[in-house]
């Protein structure tokens, strides 16, 4: 069972730079075929200062550290027990290539589940740019299977 100790627990934040070039793989890995994320002209004539991230590109930010599931291990969880359950996304300001973004990852909720035999995590990640402006949050649910 995972120590409820971690309920309410910020891990260290994570801060990484947003390149153009991440945000056209990223716009082709989901089919997202609007030039506002991959043509930084069209970008600029829609309003935005660099191209823009497409939806739901905060998960791949969220993966940047190359110890990203570290906070697990932290909290004594087996990787190889550990499934995405559910993601959730607000949007209050665009990203944009160039931004510097920073990830405070918090958990908010355990939850026992199926007699013990499944636990929930939620999340909540925000995203800050480096204006220290909220640009996101991400609300993550992670299923482990004990």
């Amino acid at each position: 069972m995972i120590d409820k100790k971690w309920i309410g627990h910020s891990f260290p934040p994570l801060t990484t730079k947003v390149e153009a070039g991440q945000l056209g793989f990223f716009a082709k890995a989901v089919s997202e075929n609007n030039r506002v994320y991959t043509d930084e002209s069209v970008a600029k004539k829609s309003g935005y200062p660099a191209l823009p991230a497409p939806p739901t590109f905060g998960f791949s930010l969220n993966l940047a550290s190359p110890n990203s599931f570290g906070y697990m291990k932290e909290m004594g969880i087996p990787l190889g027990r550990v499934l995405h359950g559910e993601q959730k996304f607000q949007y209050f300001k665009p990203i944009v290539a160039g931004d510097e973004i920073t990830l405070q990852r918090t958990i908010v909720d355990i939850l026992v589940k199926k007699g013990g035999k499944m636990e929930l995590i939620s999340e909540e990640v925000t995203l800050m740019n480096q204006n220290e402006a909220l640009v996101g949050k991400m609300l993550v649910t992670t299923v482990v299977m004990n």
